[in-house]
C-alpha cells in the first residue's frame, strides 16, 4: 500500500497496488 500527498487537497491519498 502506498500513501502520498495529493498536492491540491493536502490530503494524504491511500493507493492500494497489485504487485
Amino acid at each position: 500500500q502506498i500513501q502520498r500527498i495529493n498536492r491540491t487537497s493536502g490530503k494524504i491519498v491511500s493507493i492500494t497496488e497489485v504487485v
